[in-house]
């Protein structure tokens, strides 16, 4: 904070001063080490023909830096010799990061000080401690031998520095104690944030998920197994792009606000690099979605854990309602199952839940029409909307069918949903589920409850299912269910250790 605030009030009076100039990489400066000595510039030794006010840059008081902001910090170079001296901090390229020197580099006349200030910022939590910054430093009798020097250097890298350009710097710098090189050390670290570094996470190369706007991936950040979804938005211009960064930065920071055993945490976003991602913990057992549908030899759920999860959820709803927040895609794919147990204190965690703007800003609506209520037909989003999701979700589950599977087209479900038709009961769901289920997709928003007397309801439910005792039970295989737990650790162990 110090150090950006300073930077601001040092240049406010500069007419036209932007301090957008800092986040501004520099003109690559090659690094030829040839022909040099290494020197350390702190030494208390009168022959060295120059000193250094430090080595160390520790850009402030603080021990570490905050993601965003702008810090400096100034060394004073002091040149001993009858000769002009050329220094060139070497400052590293990444997009994770921008280090700027002010000015560019520094040509100091015999006998004199000078001093160049470093500035730098970060994008994202990054490892920084230890970091080595080279720097050179050459000595001519006339300044225009440095400035020759400096733009044989200029612009230049490895790929691009040729044999003539070699051979012409060598030229330049022949004799001795004409050139020397040394390193800055950086000793500080990033403040832990919500913005990460990729280069921190192990991830699996097979997608475990995809959806209309995004990928999503299995991996492990620090120690935690986390899900990474990459979103798969094009940018038409770098402004479509700020503002979609702007959005998830938003949905990071509401989710860093919001915490809730039945809505899934975010750990951060990666947004320095054009593949944005979200990063977010793993939900071991996937979607709800994964579990409406089985195949004959696939994980079935009892009743009474549908149940559970259908409580979780109403819970988790009613959390995101107390605080402002419509869903507007509340469906199984959103839902993620974190255990099979009945004994966990939260087995379902509602996700996808701040991407609304993502969606919107994507031009291709919101919600996914199965799911929508009537009202959103004619663009009415409202709290009562997901509440009507969640009837379209819970009939799913328990009924193991697709919604709606009997209608051509989407055409044909909205006249009928709009006609005040719903979706068919079989006979073993229960009365009280049955009785949720119709009170929760009303017709007229204002005759749906709340999420708050949903989850009450679910709760007397939950309560009241004993826990083997339904028809659907009969399928449930409980061999199939601890093979795919034992699947899923070798899965995590995997990605700890591959």
């Amino acid at each position: 904070m110090i150090g950006i605030f300073l930077i601001v009030n040092a240049f406010r009076k500069r007419k036209g001063f932007d301090p957008k100039v800092f986040l501004v990489e520099q003109p690559n400066m090659f690094l030829n080490i040839s022909n040099s000595s290494v020197i350390n510039p702190i030494e208390v030794d009168k022959k060295l023909p120059f000193t250094t006010s430090c080595v160390d840059l520790t850009f402030g008081d603080s021990e570490f830096i905050s993601i965003g902001k702008t810090y400096f910090n100034q060394v004073v170079f002091k040149n001993k010799r009858d000769k002009y001296m050329l220094v060139i901090i070497h400052l590293p390229k990444s997009p994770k990061y921008v280090f700027h020197t002010e000015p560019e580099y520094l040509i100091i006349s015999p006998k004199r000080k000078a001093t160049i200030t470093i500035y730098l910022t970060l994008f994202c939590t990054i490892k920084l401690h230890g970091m080595k910054i080279p720097s050179t430093v050459y000595f001519s009798q006339r300044k225009v031998n440095l400035e020759d020097i400096i733009n044989n250097l200029r612009n230049q890298t490895e790929e691009t520095y040729s044999k003539e350009d070699r051979d012409k710097h060598n030229l330049m710098t022949q004799g001795k104690k004409i050139k020397y090189r040394f390193n800055f050390t950086l000793k500080i670290e990033a403040s832990a944030s919500t913005d990460i570094d990729m280069d921190e996470i192990r991830m699996i190369e097979t997608p475990i998920g995809e959806g209309t706007y995004s990928t999503v991936y299995l991996g492990s950040y620090r120690g935690i197994f986390v899900a990474i979804k990459t979103f798969k938005m094009s940018f038409t211009d770098e402004e479509e792009r700020e503002i979609m960064i702007k959005d998830i930065k938003a949905e990071c920071n509401l989710m860093k606000r919001l915490r809730n055993p039945y809505i899934i945490g975010y750990i951060g976003s990666v947004t320095y690099i054009p593949e944005i991602s979200l990063i977010m913990p793993y939900a071991m057992f996937d979607s709800l979605n994964h579990y409406c549908r089985p195949p004959p030899d696939g994980i079935k759920l009892s009743y009474k854990f549908k149940m559970r999860i259908l409580k979780d959820v109403a819970k988790g709803m009613s959390f995101l309602h107390e605080n402002s927040i419509m869903h507007l895609d509340l469906k199984p794919d959103n839902i993620l199952l974190s255990s099979l147990s009945l004994s966990s204190d939260s087995v379902a965690k509602i996700t996808d839940f701040g991407t609304s703007r993502i969606k919107r800003n994507s031009d291709k609506g919101l919600g996914t029409p199965l799911y929508l209520a009537p009202e959103t037909y004619e663009d009415h989003y409202l709290y009562a909307s997901d509440v009507y999701s969640y009837a379209i979700t819970s009939w799913e589950l328990i009924c193991e069918e697709e919604p709606f599977c009997d209608f051509q087209d989407l055409f044909s479900i909205k006249s009928h949903v709009l006609a005040e038709y719903r979706l068919p009961f079989p006979d073993f769901i229960s009365p009280k589920m049955k009785n949720v289920i119709m009170k929760c997709w009303e017709q007229e928003p204002n005759q749906r409850p709340n999420f708050g007397v949903v989850s009450t309801w679910m709760l007397e439910i939950v309560n009241e299912t004993p826990n083997i005792s339904h028809p659907q039970d009969d399928t449930v295989d409980n061999e199939i269910l601890s093979n795919l737990i034992e699947e899923k650790k070798h899965l995590m162990e995997q990605v700890m250790f591959d």
